[in-house]
């Protein structure tokens, strides 16, 4: 299966930007190029050093859907960091760096240390460090060159999308039409039947309050929700994580 970390080899630079379409219910936004839409989307990004904040999540699969707690922690472009808790009491870490990831959790007593194929495994697409940051972040994942893009309006947002969608993959973007926040990505490969949506319905200090992700792939549906609370910026924050010893190690299908 072609995945999203090979998007940017195949992308295909074209033309000068557009400006901006109207579609349906524009709310009377102004026609602006797409390059300003972009611009003013990055406007946005938060700068902060460190950042860290208390979870409330729910997960749903076919198989599973289950609450749970957790605390994020993040040296941004350097380490991610959760705790997860479930009836109060932690039973996984996760600590991920630009280089490898590494988890245990306590109910099977199992770990990993490896490459980013348990964040694939789970998602079921490969997101390497920057383009985890970054959907955490409310950022794109996928970085581009607005000479790539066109957009138009529809119903009060911004929609960003490439002019010529690959054969393999289609890729799109909602840029909010008063705050240029960015409220929707969503990735799609065709011919593998796959989808990931990614929403933000709520901003604060620059960073989601809430992220929604949504994966349908081969008619298999995951949900993920994650709401942050208490959320605390440049704070001097340890990432402790050390593998239990008489744990087994899990293999992942690559």
């Amino acid at each position: 299966m072609r995945r999203v970390v090979v998007i940017c080899c195949l992308l295909i630079v074209f033309s000068s930007c557009k400006s901006t379409k109207n579609l349906g219910d524009s709310n009377a936004l102004k026609n602006i190029s797409t390059k300003k839409i972009w611009k003013n989307n990055k406007g946005t990004f938060s700068d902060y050093k460190t950042i860290s904040s208390k979870i409330k999540g729910k997960f749903k699969n076919k198989n599973t859907a289950a609450g749970f707690n957790l605390n994020l922690r993040m040296e941004i472009d350097q380490v991610i960091w959760m705790s997860v808790k479930k009836f109060g009491i932690p039973f996984a870490k996760l600590k991920i760096t630009p280089e490898k990831v590494m988890f245990y959790e306590k109910l099977k007593r199992t770990y990993f240390e490896g490459d980013f194929s348990l964040i694939t495994d789970f998602l079921g697409t490969p997101l390497d460090f920057n383009q985890l940051q970054n959907l955490l972040l409310g950022r794109p994942i996928v970085e581009v060159r607005t000479s790539q893009l066109d957009s138009n309006i529809f119903k009060g947002d911004y929609k960003l999308f490439f002019k010529k969608q690959q054969e393999l993959f289609h890729l799109f973007f909602t840029i909010d039409g008063r705050t240029f926040t960015l409220k929707n990505q969503e990735i799609k490969e065709v011919s593998n039947a796959y989808t990931m949506v990614v929403n933000y319905p709520k901003y604060e200090h620059k960073i989601p309050q809430k992220i929604e992700i949504r994966v349908l792939a081969k008619n298999k549906k995951t949900m993920l929700d994650l709401e942050f609370k208490s959320v605390q910026f440049n704070k001097t924050l340890r990432f402790p994580f050390s593998i239990p010893k008489g744990y087994k190690k899990l293999s992942i299908k690559k």
